[in-house]
């Protein structure tokens, strides 16, 4: 159960941030397009839809390593600190991309990665 809240928290924070940053502040979360493709929007959907499937990821990964091995919940958080880390990588070195978006995207990540490793980290109750 609270892993579920850990994953629900993560997206709807992420999307916290996004309200906060496009509607209220008025900062176009744009990404230029790599080769020919068109410049892709970050908007809610998408916010929300990869806050959930990395937060999916994550939990059927900790769920094996917790089936599988006793140090399943060490193994897992320095995996997920590591994935946290590179994805760190996206926003910082993608090309044209405005410093205002840079720091919004990657805000976005710390706060998606950060809810869902600590409540990961929280023993479910059985």
């Amino acid at each position: 159960m609270i892993r579920g809240a850990s994953l629900v928290a993560a997206a709807v924070a992420a999307l916290l941030v996004w309200v906060v940053s496009t509607p209220l502040l008025g900062v176009e979360l744009v990404v230029p397009g790599q080769g020919d493709a068109e410049p892709m929007e970050i908007g809610p959907g998408m916010i929300v839809g990869m806050s959930l499937a990395s937060g999916l990821v994550g939990w059927g990964l900790l769920a094996l390593l917790e089936r599988f091995t006793s140090k399943g919940t060490l193994i897992w958080t320095i995996i997920a600190a590591i994935v946290l880390a590179g994805s760190m990588l996206s926003p910082l070195a993608m090309p044209g991309i405005d410093g205002a978006v840079r720091v919004i995207l990657s805000l976005m990540h710390i706060v998606v990665g950060l809810i869902v490793i600590i409540g990961y980290r929280i023993p479910n109750s059985r």
